[in-house]
């Protein structure tokens, strides 16, 4: 059989696409849960690199504070990381001067998950995406997107910048560098892809995604239509309970009912006094046009967040928490340890079954003997048969009974116990045919994988997301406008 150069092109294209389209090309992280409950605390701050200015100092001196007290386990950074045009290279002294030097807190020494702003944009991105860094500060670590499961949550870092269309086409006075973006619409779409695919295979509790861009927000820069539009749906589609951004220099929350919940943590510097814009109040949960950093907390039942200003006030507080009845868990554990228990019995007794019982209170017929010489002589027939048939043209047999083959009549025969035929020749049509078989059996394993098969490895499944709590329904207290340091008016 040969099979034809055409035929085999195909083939080696149609797994090239399958893969292509199946594979994401997202870089994955995981970070290590270390607290025996499996919750995790993390302080998310955006918009702070001015090398302590604008009151940079004292939002990182209460980020120390409460990271003590909550004995975090990473920061996360929603952008604009190095005002105002990012970094010069991996040896510029705004690094440290931003960064290494100001977040000088015990309770700070911890791992810092960050993603790029527009401002960072205006430098140069390899400088913060570079190793180097890394080296200086081991606890920076930078990408334009990946993705980060920490136990029960996974999150998904997301670069918004390449999706907002006046940087391309109206960028004023300033210079983005979009190397290893454009083109831009081919980045977007692989974004896009790679996103999704991961979300829909993620088993976790909680989806979070972090961008620098608001999608929902009464902030000055408003909302990033382009990301209503394109990665909106995508979030909704997979049930995401959290987006959290920056850009706007304010905290923020924004949300309803069931629905993603949007908060804006930008406040790690300068600030912008008196700057809202109108919005549904129903929606519009709490403002606050200064500066601060925001805490989560999540278990596996609950996700609670709280906002902090410069003077360690607190914009939520924990009066009342409405928690969901326990015992789904544990009725999950139940059905999927009981179904791991059957299996293995009935595994144990099939295996019993074709053990030997020797034992003389077995009766004949649970017995079973093997004749050795009627064993050999049956081997050496088959030898005989074998090299018989050596020298001739090959052929594929089809065994039929010992001493009858059927025949295209419907009658039988008695004679050879094998019946031979001609091998059919393999066509190219054939290896077409056998490659869209092959294609459509990976899809439907795939398929079958991560919606039957995966979850029943994983053990229990996510609480469901009617018994969530997405956010925590405690009183909010809003801070006077009184309360503003004169430093944080915008310039």
């Amino acid at each position: 059989m040969k099979m034809s150069a055409l035929s085999v092109r195909f083939m080696f294209l149609v797994l090239c696409m399958f893969f292509s389209h199946s594979l994401s090309k997202l870089e994955r992280l995981e970070h290590p849960v270390t607290k025996s409950d499996g919750s995790l605390n993390i302080l998310v701050v955006g918009d702070w690199g001015r090398q302590g200015g604008f009151n940079q100092s004292l939002v990182a001196h209460q980020m120390g504070i409460v990271g003590e007290q909550l004995d975090i386990d990473y920061v996360i950074s929603v952008g604009d990381n190095f005002y105002d045009d990012g970094l010069k290279g991996d040896t510029d002294p705004a690094f440290e001067a931003s960064f290494s030097h100001i977040y000088t807190h015990p309770s700070l020494q911890k791992q810092w998950y960050s993603v790029l702003g527009n401002h960072d944009y205006r430098g140069n991105v390899a400088a913060q995406l570079s190793h180097v860094l890394t080296q200086k500060d081991w606890r920076w670590f930078c990408r334009r997107s990946f993705v980060l499961l920490s136990g029960m949550v996974e999150l998904f870092f997301v670069d918004t910048n390449p999706f907002v269309e006046q940087y391309f086409t109206d960028p004023e006075d300033h210079t983005y560098d979009w190397s290893n973006v454009l083109p831009r619409d081919r980045y977007i779409s692989n974004l896009l892809h790679d996103l999704d695919l991961e979300m829909k295979k993620s088993r976790a509790t909680w989806k979070f995604v972090v961008g620098h861009h608001g999608i929902k927000t009464a902030g000055e820069h408003g909302v990033t239509q382009e990301l209503v539009d394109q990665l909106l749906p995508i979030l909704e589609e997979n049930k995401v309970d959290v987006y959290m951004n920056g850009h706007d220099h304010c905290l923020q929350h924004i949300g309803s009912d069931g629905g993603i919940q949007f908060l804006t943590s930008g406040g790690g510097s300068k600030a912008w006094r008196g700057v809202i814009l109108p919005w549904d109040p129903k929606e519009l949960k709490l403002y606050y046009d200064g500066q601060g950093f925001m805490s989560l907390h999540i278990t596996h039942y609950q996700a609670k967040f709280i906002y902090y200003d410069i003077s360690g006030n607190r914009a939520v507080e924990e009066k009342k928490q409405r928690m969901v009845v326990l015992g789904i868990q544990s009725l999950n554990w139940y059905v999927h340890g009981g179904f791991m228990e059957k299996k293995k019995k009935h595994l144990m007794g099939i295996v019993r079954a074709t053990e030997r019982d020797d034992s003389p209170s077995s009766s004949s017929s649970q017995r079973f003997e093997i004749d050795r010489d009627k064993a050999r002589e049956a081997l050496k027939q088959l030898d005989q048969q074998i090299e018989s048939q050596a020298d001739e043209k090959p052929r594929t047999f089809v065994k039929t009974s010992s001493d009858v083959v059927r025949t295209s009549s419907g009658g039988s025969s008695s004679m050879d116990p094998f019946m031979f035929e001609e091998p059919p020749e393999m066509s190219g049509s054939f290896l077409t045919t056998t490659a869209f078989l092959l294609l459509a059996f990976t899809l439907f394993y795939n398929i079958l994988f991560f919606t039957v098969i995966k979850p029943s490895m994983d053990g229990p499944e996510s609480v469901p997301a009617d018994k969530r709590v997405a956010m925590s329904d405690s009183e909010l207290v809003q801070f006077p406008l009184s309360s503003f340091p004169e430093n944080t008016i915008k310039q």
